[in-house]
C-alpha cells in the first residue's frame, strides 16, 4: 500500500467524530463542549489554588489529577476500534479496497498521533498552570516550577512509551468482542485491567538509583530528569515488538473470525 493512501486512511481516522449513537443522545454542538472543558479547567486552577493557600498541598501533588491517562489511552483505542459497530459503519469500512491490516494500522496512527497531542497539550497547561502558582505564591520560585516540568516530563514520557502497547490492546479487545474470541472476553478484560493496575503498584521496579516517579509526585523525593532503568527500557521495546503481532492478530480477526 502506498504511504500517500495510507496517511489520507490516518487523517480520516482523525477527522471521525464519536459514537453517533451517544452523540444524538447528548446533543450537545462543539462550541457547548469546548466551553464545559474550559470551565472544568478553570474549577481546576480555582480549587488547587485553594488547596496551595489553605493546606500543606506540594505543587508537585497536582501530577496526581494525571493518574488515570494510561486508562484513557487504553479506551481511546477500545472507544475509537468498536465505533464502527456503534455506528453502523463496519460494512463499509470494511468494504474499503485495503487491507484489513491497513485499516486497523490506520485507527492505530491516528490513536496513537491524537494520544501523544493530548499529552503534548497537558504538558503545555501545566506549565501554565505553575506560572500562574508562582506567580501568585510567594513560595513558589523559578528551581520549583523547573523541577514541576521535570516530573511532568517524566511522566508524560512514561505514558508516551506506553501509548503504543494500550492503544494496540484496546483495539484487540473492541474488536474481539465480536469474533470467535468472545468467548473469553471476560477473561482478557481482567487480564488486561490487572496489567494496567501493575504500571501503577510496580513504579518503583522502573526506576533506577532509588528514584520512584510516584513518590516524587508526594514531594518526598528529589526530581530527577528519566529516572528509569534499564530494565524499564527493556520492558517497553519488549512491550513494542509483542504489541506488532497483537495488531496482525486483530487484522487476522477482523478478515477470518469476525461474527458479522
Amino acid at each position: 500500500m502506498e504511504a500517500s493512501l495510507f496517511w489520507k486512511l490516518v487523517r480520516h481516522e482523525m477527522n471521525l467524530t464519536g459514537d453517533r449513537s451517544k452523540e444524538k443522545k447528548r446533543q450537545f454542538k462543539r462550541g457547548w463542549k469546548i466551553g464545559y472543558a474550559l470551565v472544568m479547567l478553570l474549577l481546576f486552577f480555582i480549587g488547587t489554588t485553594l488547596l496551595i493557600k489553605t493546606t500543606d498541598f506540594r505543587l508537585s501533588n497536582t501530577w496526581y489529577f494525571t493518574f488515570g491517562l494510561p486508562y484513557m489511552v487504553f479506551f481511546i483505542g477500545f472507544g475509537h476500534a468498536k465505533r464502527e459497530w456503534s455506528n453502523d459503519t463496519l460494512g463499509w469500512w470494511l468494504s474499503l479496497p485495503y487491507s484489513r491490516l491497513a485499516l486497523i494500522g490506520a485507527k492505530y496512527v491516528a490513536n496513537l498521533i491524537q494520544c501523544l497531542m493530548i499529552l503534548a497539550a497537558i504538558l503545555v497547561v501545566g506549565f501554565i498552570y505553575v506560572v500562574y502558582i508562582a506567580a501568585i505564591t510567594s513560595s513558589f520560585n523559578w528551581p520549583m516550577i523547573g523541577q514541576f516540568m521535570i516530573l511532568g516530563c517524566n511522566w508524560m514520557l512514561l505514558i508516551a512509551l506506553a501509548c503504543p502497547i494500550l492503544i494496540g490492546l484496546g483495539q484487540f479487545l473492541a474488536i474481539s468482542q465480536y469474533t470467535n474470541l468472545r468467548v473469553i472476553t471476560p477473561i482478557l478484560w481482567f487480564c488486561f485491567m490487572g496489567l494496567g493496575s501493575m504500571v501503577y503498584w510496580s513504579g518503583g521496579f522502573f526506576e533506577s538509583k532509588g528514584n520512584n516517579i510516584y513518590i516524587q509526585f508526594s514531594g518526598d523525593q528529589s526530581v530527577t530528569f528519566f529516572p528509569f532503568s534499564t530494565i524499564f527500557i527493556g520492558f517497553i521495546i519488549l512491550g513494542w515488538v509483542l504489541i506488532y503481532f497483537v495488531i496482525r492478530l486483530t487484522a487476522y480477526l477482523i478478515d477470518r473470525k469476525l461474527s458479522l
